[in-house]
């Protein structure tokens, strides 16, 4: 989920309306400035956190398995584009407005 304010995320998807909550999440993503995405990585069986914003290259989208998917820009620790990354397993998403650039919680 992206913050707090969408804890109903979840529920909308296991109700059948995973495209309508998919294209929410891509249009959100869009909008922020920059994210921080909370994911299991299987090769280091843990959650790990990437930092990272979408581009027009970006898209969400549910993998064959029914997972959510977001591929995004990920960033190093000085904001510097380390390539496209595709995360699936997302405990959480913290999104930068660009009004504020605050984190959302």
């Amino acid at each position: 989920m992206l913050d707090k304010r969408y804890d109903e995320i979840y529920s909308i998807l296991d109700k059948g309306d995973k495209p309508i909550a998919l294209e929410w999440i891509q249009t959100e993503l869009s909008n922020a400035t920059q994210f921080k995405i909370h994911f299991f990585h299987n090769g280091k069986e843990d959650i790990v956190i990437r930092k990272g914003f979408f581009d027009e290259k970006c898209r969400v989208w549910e993998t064959k398995q029914g997972k959510v998917a977001v591929c995004f820009v990920c960033l190093d620790n000085n904001d510097q584009i380390k390539g496209y990354r595709t995360a699936t397993d997302i405990e959480h998403i913290e999104a930068m407005i660009p009004n504020t650039m605050e984190v959302m919680n």
